[in-house]
């Protein structure tokens, strides 16, 4: 037997002599296969206009300033001249064989001018790199084995003196090849959205974001500069940084190169793009991740970083996302507070140096301010003009918005969990995995910006976005820990005569051995209380059943009382400080959901709550303290600063199990009020409470504020008694009415209690809201009049049907009212100018005296969005107006 070795293949002349076609196909075959062995492309043939270069061009057969090229006194009839820092990029898809060049530093430049590397980059490893080479050297041969090689990058840098006539050659530079030939690649990775572009360059081993915008017809004509992708402090020593670590040497050190990239098709709406970078020097591995929405125009950033080395490696810090921007100006929208206050937006110039938003709890983050932004360029925020990036974070524990103003016109901003007293310890194999950074663009003002992030929310941010809410009737400041079964039935059964849709049960139901009469005892001990509820909980849900109403139930998973059974058994499993008194809130502890043994026990109290009383179908989860003594007695001693991040990864890992397990169960997500309002939880809830203050005037201002990041669906508002519990201000049931119907209505209130003539409205009015439910929880938002600016609020929601006409609803508020005050009519948005709707005022008291001139009428879109409805509010505080619109059919 004979064998015909080729340089990649071996070919057994004996399988060929016994084949059917015979001796002359098996020559033609040797032949044709030789042939394409042999097949070589000289890179002076490429389109060198996509090859990068520090100076000037990259040229074919000439140097970079126009010469024959010659390197240590030898000429050169084929290759390329290029100037250090520069890449050129080849496509090869494992087609190739061999690279070969002869390279150094051309001969126009003078002896001792010039000194550069020379290196070979496949697949995001270095295949051959050149020592450094100055002016006068001999050229260098390079052969090199390609073969499986999908993408070849010849780089020329400068050996760390400056670029300055680094003047270099790939001299008869050619790549030979099988099949279809090596394509020259540009350095630019695109992502494109509806109408908005993300847009990546390389620049050597450097990955660049250049762009984030307004979608353009060709992103190759940006002049933007952009800045690192992930800068590192080897990057960044001047200024701010995304990631810092400790190597397992003991040095802070870390240089991140780009090493290749894929990008996944999740859908026909969503495609994800993931870059994996390295450190040439450690074993150190940062993957990239840009997840787009097209067509609600967001893009999902977040990084992974994974230690590859034997040694341990300590991460400082590591952010979800980093934005290098440059304006006139800036301008950051926050949206911040207190418990009982948790959301008011505000808005200030970003002025040289650093700004700061932060929250350090550990639990309940989003009280104090949201995870959340908006920066304006050029000038302050407007609702449909002006260039925005709006943002927010999927995370439920400590956060960090960080943002580096350089001379106004400069500005650098990373997004991610805090770092204080987070460092992280990865062993060999081990993994951190950032929080998601949600990003929108628009260049028509906050307003376009809001909706994007609210469409993107109902398809993918929030659970069951598309599916319209219950109102419901929660039992707290109707009942708080004072019921019994009889009470509880009876406003069951007035629920259920109103129209309500579903009831829930609050804190108050469980504990035996410490019964839970009130916030100081029973935590932790989910059995029923047989003393308050005879019939148990599912007595309350057969009587539910027997009204034809849903029923559903408060829990605080996380939380533990010291007078307590669990306690008692297990104080192991709270988070505490040995050698200090323990810090209460609430008179109640924190679980340490870090330890396993924790999680298990949350999840079997719930499986076995849920399990035995399937006709439960709404769970309240409430978390009414933060994390005041970090000590976890799981955690090793080297890892206790992994807490504030392994904790909300336990609580994620709970919701996960339990979600899946009962998918039909609506969850609410309560942190004393709104402590717990972020799209971390919102993965695994279908709304959010927004604050304990029930207070309608209040709640305008807080509902406007929050609802720059969250779509009303998941804003949970309820209409409460007056004087109001928290802050004793009266206001008429409509004013009530109207601004819990801005989101998901519900009551918080004994029915019994209320007066028959308020209760007759509220009858009608909830009719009203099953119609319009799904403008206000699935339709886009305008916000029309900021409570902020004025004496009032106005906003719209629009619901644009497939099939059915449009629908939209419009509100507006006095937050007060002066006798002098005049405001002028409010334009509205949103409508279609073609079309024509017909008005009707809904909640009004008096049937037959409307606030405004306009109800019953029919009006052009053209004219309520260019002169608007006038207001003629009457004397006295807090009034309100709800209008209904409704698309006639074309005549």
């Amino acid at each position: 037997m004979i064998d015909i070795i080729y340089p990649w293949r071996m070919i057994k002349l004996h399988d060929y002599l016994m084949g059917r076609r015979g001796l002359s196909l098996l020559f033609f075959t040797l032949i044709s296969t030789s042939t394409m062995a042999q097949q070589q492309l000289y890179l002076d043939t490429l389109d060198l206009s996509l090859a990068e270069t520090g100076y000037g061009m990259t040229r074919s057969k000439r140097s970079v300033d126009g010469n024959p090229l010659a390197i240590g006194g030898q000429k050169f009839e084929r290759g390329i001249g290029c100037h250090a820092n520069s890449a050129l990029r080849l496509k090869l898809d494992g087609k190739a064989t061999q690279f070969s060049a002869m390279v150094g530093i051309d001969d126009e430049v003078e002896d001792g001018r010039a000194s550069v590397i020379f290196k070979l980059v496949g697949d995001g490893k270095t295949l051959w790199e050149s020592p450094v080479m100055d002016g006068g050297e001999k050229p260098l041969a390079v052969k090199q084995d390609l073969r499986g090689i999908e993408m070849l990058t010849l780089l020329v840098n400068d050996a760390n003196d400056g670029n300055r006539y680094d003047h270099a050659d790939w001299a008869e530079a050619k790549v030979s090849y099988e099949g279809a030939a090596p394509e020259i690649t540009g350095n630019q990775i695109v992502l494109e959205m509806a109408a908005s572009t993300l847009a990546f360059e390389l620049r050597g081993e450097k990955l660049y974001q250049s762009y984030f915008g307004t979608r353009l017809a060709r992103v190759q004509d940006s002049q933007e500069k952009g800045g690192f992708a992930y800068p590192t402090y080897w990057d960044e020593n001047r200024g701010e940084h995304a990631i810092s670590l400790v190597q397992a040497d003991g040095k802070i050190s870390l240089d991140l190169h780009y090493r290749s990239h894929i990008r996944k098709d999740l859908n026909e709406n969503q495609t994800e793009l993931v870059f994996t970078m390295m450190d040439p020097e450690y074993p150190v591995e940062v993957n990239l991740h840009y997840l787009v929405s097209k067509r609600e125009n967001v893009v999902e950033r977040w990084a992974v970083v994974r230690n590859l080395g034997e040694g341990d490696v300590v991460i400082h810090h590591a952010a979800s996302g980093f934005l290098s921007l440059e304006s006139d100006k800036f301008y950051l929208t926050s949206i911040t507070g207190q418990q009982n206050g948790e959301a008011y937006i505000k808005e200030e110039l970003l002025k040289n140096g650093i700004k700061e938003v932060r929250v350090v709890t550990g639990a309940r983050t989003s009280q104090l301010a949201q995870p959340g932004f908006i920066l304006a360029m050029d000038h302050p925020a407007e609702e449909e003009r002006g260039e925005v990036i709006i943002g927010a974070l999927a995370w439920s524990g400590n956060w960090r918005m960080r943002f580096e103003s350089k001379g106004d016109t400069q500005l650098s901003a990373q997004f991610g969990y805090d770092p204080h007293m987070s460092r992280y310890r990865l062993s060999k194999g081990e993994r951190l995995e950032t929080p998601r950074l949600i990003l929108s663009h628009s260049n028509q003002g906050k307003g376009e910006a809001t909706r994007n992030l609210h469409r993107w929310a109902l398809a993918y941010g929030v659970r069951d976005g598309d599916q319209p809410r219950r109102i419901l009737l929660n039992s707290w400041e109707g009942a708080y820990f004072t019921f019994d079964d009889e009470l509880i039935k009876r406003m069951i059964t007035d629920a259920a005569k109103t129209g309500i849709e579903l009831f829930v049960l609050d804190d108050g139901w469980f504990g035996r051995k410490y019964p839970r009469d009130h916030d100081r005892a029973g935590l932790g001990d989910w059995m029923v209380n047989t003393a308050k509820l005879k019939g148990g909980v599912q007595g309350l849900i057969d009587h539910s059943k027997k009204e034809g109403i849903d029923f559903g139930i408060w829990v605080e998973p996380e939380m533990v009382n010291p007078k307590s059974e669990l306690y008692e058994k297990h104080p192991e499993w709270v988070i505490t400080l040995p050698k200090r008194h323990q810090r209460l809130q609430r008179s109640q502890l924190i679980l340490d959901l870090t330890n396993p043994a924790v999680q298990d026990y949350i999840f079997d109290f719930m499986d076995d709550l849920l399990g035995k009383h399937p006709g439960i179908s709404y769970i309240k989860w409430d978390c009414n303290r933060t994390i005041s003594d970090p000590g976890s007695n799981y955690l090793s001693a080297d890892r206790q600063e992994h807490l504030w991040i392994d904790y909300v990864k336990g609580y994620y890992s709970v919701l996960d199990r339990i979600t899946k397990k009962y998918p039909k169960v609506v969850f609410q997500a309560c942190g004393s009020g709104g402590g717990r309002v972020d799209y971390g939880n919102m993965k695994y809830h279908h709304e959010y409470w927004v604050s304990d203050n029930t207070d309608a005037r209040e709640r305008v201002l807080m509902q406007w504020s929050i609802s720059h990041l969250f779509p009303a669906i998941a804003s949970a508002a309820h209409v409460t008694e007056s004087p109001n519990h928290y802050t004793g201000r009266e206001t008429s049931i409509k004013y009530r009415f109207d601004v819990a119907m801005m989101g998901r209505l519900g009551f918080e209130l004994r029915p019994e209690r209320v007066p028959e003539k308020d209760m007759e409205f509220s009858k009608k009015a909830l009719e009203i809201y099953k119609d319009i439910r799904p403008v206000v929880q699935l339709g886009d938002l305008y916000r029309l009049r900021s409570p902020f600016k004025t004496k009032m609020a106005s906003l719209m929601y629009v619901l644009e049907g497939e099939e059915a006409p449009t629908e939209a609803l419009f509100f507006a508020f006095t937050t007060e009212k002066n006798l002098l005050d005049a405001h002028a009519p409010v334009k509205l948005a949103g409508l279609d100018p073609s079309a024509r709707y017909k008005l009707t005022e809904i909640n009004m008291v008096d049937a037959n005296k409307p606030m405004t001139k306009m109800h019953g009428k029919e009006f052009g879109g053209d004219y309520l969005m260019s002169k608007g409805i006038s207001l003629p509010w009457r004397t006295g505080d807090y009034q309100s107006v709800v209008i209904r619109l409704e698309e006639l059919a074309t005549k």
